[in-house]
């Protein structure tokens, strides 16, 4: 993966190994504890920071000793340790700050009912400025996030494992650098199930101008659109 300014590429390792390179040499080596396997790093918005994702060994989704890190990119001194459950939600970065969002926890209610959150930590100030909260039927979970380059939105891919299967859930993001700067002020979001299709709303739009209806007038948290991937034959 690399850096913004294209000095640097980190790479990670199932040899339990997170790496920084230059064009000539390798400059950095984070040793994992044993056990942890690095599956997934990214650079900070201003390359100061490595966001390292880790699972264990035997590939369990499930696992609840999945991890994430933040580490100075120059020393490898790491910052913080958050959970990230389940390991393949991949934490992310938030734009133009030094918070990521990453699965907080994930827990399984009467009939089958799966309760998930997904947390937003601040490296800087080292608190969590928010929370999503979803729930889902017929063990249902989130297994990959992405933010959008301008940090307004969040995409969840959403289903049983089976991408196949999964749907994608959109949701406009609060103001996170905003958060930052407010000490004390966090956010709680539920997020709410619904049958609106994004694909609905794209047929109507001019795909040129990037034009989509009423995405810029829906509220924090509202669900901005559900929609399925296309099949791959």
């Amino acid at each position: 993966f690399p850096s913004h300014d294209r000095k640097r590429l980190a790479s990670c390792s199932r040899d339990g190994t997170t790496r920084v390179h230059t064009d000539t040499e390798c400059v950095l080596i984070i040793q994992h504890r044993p056990g942890d396997v690095p599956c997934r790093v990214s650079w900070s918005y201003d390359d100061s920071l490595l966001l390292v994702s880790t699972e264990a060994r035997n590939g369990n989704i499930f696992d609840y000793d999945a991890h994430v890190s933040a580490y100075n990119s120059e020393t490898g001194k790491r910052l913080i340790k958050r959970s990230n459950i389940p390991f393949d939600v991949c934490a992310a970065w938030i734009p133009r700050t030094h918070a990521f969002i990453h699965g907080d926890s994930l827990n399984v209610l009467p009939r089958g009912t799966y309760h998930q959150t997904l947390a937003v930590w601040d490296c800087d100030s080292g608190r969590i400025l928010g929370r999503f909260h979803m729930r889902f039927a017929n063990e249902a979970f989130v297994h990959l996030i992405q933010v959008s380059p301008d940090g307004n939105f969040l995409a969840m891919t959403c289903g049983l494992g089976d991408a196949l299967s999964d749907t994608v859930r959109i949701v406009r993001m609060p103001d996170i650098a905003r958060i930052a700067e407010t000490r004390g002020s966090s956010f709680e979001i539920r997020i709410p199930r619904s049958k609106f299709d994004v694909f609905k709303i794209i047929e109507k739009s001019n795909l040129d101008q990037k034009n989509i209806p009423n995405i810029n007038s829906l509220s924090v948290g509202k669900l901005v659109g559900l929609a399925r991937p296309c099949s791959v034959s």
